[in-house]
């Protein structure tokens, strides 16, 4: 972007007025080209040596293994039934969103079921948040944890963390939780 003072002529007998009008184009010149590129377009802003820029919505890949459970109790997922699973990150603040639908729940009945964190992504300090649980074609509020030295979310169906019910394709969670990184 390219700024003159139309008014220099006009203003001739007035010095330090064209001075100051010169002195306020190169501040917003300086700032445009700070944080635009040649064509206008902004540029990407990226931190703490991540690839991916400030606040973007990553895709996290389908693994059957990033889905499990506490005890013997078996948590499948298929691709099919990630409707969402993406994360972003803004300074310390890693976001998860997230929508399974129609998972299996199996083996020996247990309150956790889990989600793995995305590689190299660990949670400094605890968060909580409420998000809507599936649990054998039954909706209720549930309870989703993140928790330091630990590499996956925990879903409790519930506040009280009562069981998950075995079902053939009727269970899953939808919400969101953001969570204190490390650096």
């Amino acid at each position: 972007m390219k700024l003159t003072n139309p008014y220099r002529a006009e203003l001739s007998k007035i010095p330090f007025l064209n001075d100051l009008i010169d002195g306020l184009i190169a501040a917003i010149t300086s700032a445009w080209q700070a944080q635009h590129t040649a064509d206008g377009a902004h540029v990407v802003i990226t931190e703490r040596g991540r690839t991916v820029p400030l606040g973007t919505w990553t895709d996290l890949p389908y693994v059957a293994t990033r889905f499990t459970a506490s005890g013997t109790q078996t948590f499948t997922v298929t691709a099919g039934n990630v409707q969402v699973l993406k994360y972003a990150q803004v300074g310390l603040t890693t976001t998860i969103k997230f929508a399974i639908l129609g998972a299996s729940v199996g083996g020996a009945a247990s309150p956790e079921l889990r989600i793995a964190l995305p590689t190299g992504v660990r949670v400094q300090s605890r968060a909580d948040a409420p998000y809507i649980s599936l649990d054998n074609g039954t909706y209720a509020v549930g309870w989703v944890l993140a928790t330091a030295n630990v590499d996956y979310l925990i879903f409790y169906r519930d506040p009280p963390g009562a069981n998950w019910t075995a079902s053939a394709g009727a269970s899953g969670m939808f919400g969101e939780i953001a969570f204190e990184t490390t650096p």
